[in-house]
């Protein structure tokens, strides 16, 4: 194996040195384009296909992917380029006759175009005349004088078409049509178009605004409000502020001509009043069971004070058979033993007002669900009395005889 000779390093040391020069990060590849154009714009003329925006007899076209030759100029990424010819048209720069037209490179490369590009009828007739055109048109509402310079026409003749002239801040929507002049033989010019209007375009823009706050002046921002600087009043809704009413639901706003908002007329808001909650009033618990008590009686029906006679007394007091004396009838009147019976005492009386709600009904009997300790008890009741009456009636027959 051969060594290199010492002499040999610095050339290798040079080497490596220019490729890693020539090895580019990521980054710089994505620059690379952009510093390619620069360049080649800087050094000489290079072919790109770029899309022309043109006006050809007023009205706008676009002609795409145009081949240009691009030049360079002293203003840093500005450009021009020939604009291409159109036969029998005339090409005008800014409404000036005109055949180079400026481009900015884009940060991606790509050329804007900065001027306007038009194309109008060349007029051959050695007669025609060119002069500027001034026309009257509506600005804002109100007439105002506009200067079309370079209008080439013949007198008297054929009318000529050409692009409507832009006015920083406005539009017109003429883009599409353009304006038909006539060069009359006075050399005065018609206006054909009718009702050309310009009017500013839309403006987009946060307002900060005064309004009245309990007599008390407060700034309030609405945001992204769309005007057309010096024209109508728009119509917004009433911004809302918590724990406040305001005396209008909507809002009338203008946008000034230098783009300074202001209210036609004043907003106030007023404190919202304090809806009072009704007390609430504390029962006792005796009272409150009263109450419930009541309402539980009032519902009660109406049923008979007296107990009726059940089936088995009545049936041992007919068994009982009459005597010669009729003692058993003066008994019987004197002392019916179903009224003796039926007299409530003390202990079955049924009150509604001293014992509880739960013993104060009473219960038809044909329809009551038995129980068997009430109906025991009754029984022995009777049964002692209609023993008691069957030793009175004994009694009374014993003494009889």
């Amino acid at each position: 194996m051969k060594f290199l000779h010492l002499h040999h390093y610095p050339a290798l040391l040079c080497g490596i040195i220019l490729v890693g020069a020539t090895t580019l990060t990521p980054a710089e590849k994505l620059k690379q384009p952009i510093q390619a154009a620069e360049v080649s714009t800087a050094t000489q003329p290079r072919p790109a296909k770029v899309n022309l925006i043109a006006f050809v007899d007023g009205k706008s076209q676009t002609i795409r992917q145009t081949a240009l030759k691009i030049e360079p100029t002293a203003a840093q990424n500005v450009v021009i380029a020939q604009v291409p010819k159109l036969d029998g048209y005339t090409s005008y720069i800014n409404q000036k006759i005109g055949t180079t037209l400026k481009f900015i490179v884009q940060a991606n490369g790509e050329l804007q175009q900065l001027e306007r590009l038009e194309y109008r009828k060349t007029v051959t007739d050695d007669q025609a005349v060119t002069k500027d055109a001034q026309i009257t048109v509506s600005k804002d509402g109100a007439a105002f004088e506009l200067i079309i310079p370079s209008v080439t026409a013949l007198p008297g003749g054929p009318s000529v078409f050409v692009a409507a002239p832009q006015l920083d801040g406005y539009s017109t929507s003429l883009d599409a049509t353009g304006l038909e002049l006539r060069l009359l033989p006075d050399l005065t010019w018609e206006l054909i178009t009718p009702n050309v209007t310009y009017t500013r375009q839309p403006v987009t823009s946060d307002a900060s605004l005064t309004v009245q706050v309990d007599g008390q002046a407060r700034q309030v921002t609405l945001l992204h409000l769309t005007a057309i600087p010096g024209g109508p009043a728009i119509t917004v809704p009433a911004p809302t502020l918590e724990g406040y009413t305001s005396d209008k639901t909507t809002w009338q706003l203008k946008l000034s001509a230098d783009g300074q908002w202001f209210a036609e007329d004043t907003l106030s808001y007023s404190k919202d009043p304090v809806i009072q909650q009704p007390a609430e009033t504390t029962e006792s618990a005796e009272q409150k069971d009263k109450n419930v008590n009541n309402q539980r009686v009032a519902s009660l029906p109406e049923t008979a004070a007296k107990p009726v006679l059940t089936q088995t007394a009545a049936k041992l007091i007919s068994k009982q058979k009459p005597t010669r004396s009729g003692l058993t009838a003066k008994l019987t009147q004197s002392a019916d033993p179903a009224q003796i019976l039926q007299t409530p005492s003390r202990q079955n009386t049924i009150s509604t007002k001293t014992k509880p709600v739960q013993k104060q009904t009473v219960v038809n009997p044909k329809t009551a669900p038995k129980n068997d300790a009430d109906e025991t008890a009754l029984f022995t009741k009777v049964a002692g009395i209609c023993a008691a009456l069957i030793g009175i009636v004994s009694l009374g027959i014993y003494k009889f005889h």
